[in-house]
């Protein structure tokens, strides 16, 4: 058997030959009918061989391609998944993560947020904690207009500073020259006249009304003379003259002098400038002089 199947190799002979010979073939070993897979991992296999049976053997798996059925069955699933409702801890989770804002965090902190040390007093300030806070309280106001030291006073109290620390500041302002109540009397005086046509009256009004005391305000009063006010009476009377044409003269002359009276003139000093006004347009009053001081 030996030497016949090395003929046959030498000789080219087929599977013929065995018949030819009275002989059955032998039956092919294991390895020959397992496949050239089996045949590679069979010992003493020749490396060409391995690497051939691997590369006819390794195929890659291809991704099968999601037909339209399972892409429904997959979008049908995640809706039945978030129609499920909601558990009661999952809701208050929920809860829970709205509430954990900025705003809420801000408004516990400033309530307290239910801990037991806001109930506790607030330690009180210090003298120089406090006096530093009613100067920035001056220079802040100070800063924007002139006010007076009552005024001031009041915006304190207001704030919660100790009267004594007040007035200690508000000394200390005027010191500095900072605070001066005749130099706002002077400026609002001198302001408020050519600005609104103010008189005396009116001004002293105003002054008192803002804590400025009667030396001051008579001081800064003073700077207004008798021929400076009669000339803004007159101002304001031709500033109006107009809008009182077609009226009856008497009718025009109440409605003038009430509005002079309003800013504060003497009921002297109304009725002179609305009779010049009136005689320089030809018509002469002959009533008398109303008053009202």
């Amino acid at each position: 058997m030996s030497a016949g199947w090395g003929r046959s190799q030498d000789e080219g002979a087929g599977p013929d030959w065995f018949a030819a010979a009275g002989e059955e073939p032998a039956a092919a070993p294991a390895w020959a009918e397992a496949g050239p897979v089996a045949a590679a991992e069979l010992p003493g296999a020749p490396k060409a061989q391995v690497r051939e049976a691997q590369a006819g053997t390794a195929q890659p798996e291809k991704a099968q391609p999601k037909t339209a059925q399972s892409e429904t069955a997959q979008s049908k699933t995640a809706q039945a998944r978030n129609a499920q409702p909601k558990t009661a801890q999952a809701k208050k989770a929920q809860a829970r993560k709205q509430s954990s804002g900025w705003s809420s965090r801000r408004k516990d902190r400033d309530t307290g947020g239910g801990d037991a040390d806001s109930d506790r007093p607030k330690p009180p300030q210090s003298r120089e904690k406090l006096e530093q806070r009613a100067k920035n309280i001056l220079l802040y106001h100070l800063g924007r207009q002139m006010q007076t030291r009552s005024q001031l006073a009041d915006r304190l109290r207001k704030k919660e500073i100790p009267d004594d620390i007040a007035e200690a500041v508000l000394d200390r302002f005027e010191e500095l020259q900072l605070l001066d109540d005749a130099s706002y009397a002077e400026t609002f005086v001198r302001s408020r006249h050519s600005e609104r046509g103010l008189a005396k009256r009116a001004l002293g009004y105003e002054l008192r009304r803002r804590g400025v005391d009667d030396d001051t305000a008579a001081e800064a009063l003073s700077t207004l003379d008798e021929d400076q006010e009669a000339a803004t009476a007159r101002r304001l009377v031709d500033a109006r003259l107009r809008a009182t044409r077609g009226l009856d003269p008497q009718v025009r002359t109440r409605r003038l002098v009430g509005m002079l009276a309003r800013k504060g003139y003497s009921s002297a000093v109304a009725f002179r400038a609305v009779k010049e006004a009136l005689a320089e347009e030809g018509q002469d009053l002959d009533v008398e002089p109303p008053d009202f001081d």
